[in-house]
């Protein structure tokens, strides 16, 4: 597998949502047998790369809605991502109108606005 820039893969993005009440894995790829620390919720968590590169840790569930951020290093590098939240995450689709696209309803534009003043303070749309 090609090693990006990043100690995390590229599915860890700041702002993102992980699922409540329930323990979440995070990882990546880094150099092989290397060892990778985690800060996480005032905790340090530790692991190593196989010898691919890959890695990756289980970390505990969050029962609350903290925003929250989580910093991962290794050999000299450090990666933050931050303004995480945790809630329910829906993935909807459709099948008999999976054609229709959601930018095409009559309300998108007002409701993508609101959302991106915040005016839904628990309503995220990616």
């Amino acid at each position: 597998m090609k090693l990006n820039q990043n100690l995390l893969a590229d599915i860890f993005q700041d702002g993102m949502v992980f699922p409540r009440n329930k323990d979440f894995k995070v990882g990546g790829y880094i150099e092989p047998k290397q060892k990778v620390e985690v800060s996480f919720n005032q905790h340090t968590y530790f692991a190593m790369s196989d010898k691919n590169g890959k890695w990756e840790i289980i970390l505990p569930a969050v029962n609350e809605d903290l925003v929250q951020e989580l910093t991962v290093k290794s050999n000299n590098k450090t990666q933050t991502i931050s303004n995480l939240k945790f809630g329910r995450v829906y993935l909807l689709g459709g099948q008999s109108n999976i054609e229709y696209r959601l930018k095409d309803e009559k309300h998108y534009q007002e409701i993508v606005s609101k959302l991106k003043e915040m005016k839904y303070s628990n309503l995220y749309y990616l």
